[in-house]
């Protein structure tokens, strides 16, 4: 399992706020995955949709993402049961080294955010 250097940048279009951060993590053939302050990230993915998995003490998170469609997803707060998210994909390009995300995220009928994810890597020697 190869070590890796993850590059992620976050950024919100609802309130303009972004966040760009460094982590180290590991490559399998089908995942990548690595830890981000108090949550572990793992991202699944093939030819034409993305899993991704943020899974701390106190929530789990799973976004699904396909291009031009609205997937479930789902939160899971330790304290107050499943709450589950539409996943509203705009744009999904992935490479050898790199992700890119452009998607909407709802709760019922109201916005949560509008986010742009992107994520490199690149393999440690």
């Amino acid at each position: 399992m190869p070590k890796i250097k993850v590059f992620v940048t976050l950024k919100n279009k609802l309130n303009n706020e972004q966040m760009e951060k460094t982590y180290d993590g590991f490559l399998t053939n089908e995942k990548i995955t690595y830890k981000e302050e108090d949550n572990i990230v793992t991202i699944y993915r093939n030819s034409n949709t993305i899993k991704m998995i943020r899974r701390s003490n106190e929530n789990l998170i799973t976004l699904n993402f396909e291009k031009g469609v609205t997937k479930k997803s789902r939160l899971e707060p330790v304290d107050l049961g499943l709450i589950e998210i539409e996943t509203e994909t705009s744009l999904l390009e992935s490479n050898e080294y790199q992700i890119y995300v452009c998607y909407k995220t709802k709760i019922k009928e109201e916005i949560m955010g509008d986010y742009e994810f992107k994520l490199q890597y690149e393999v440690k020697k």
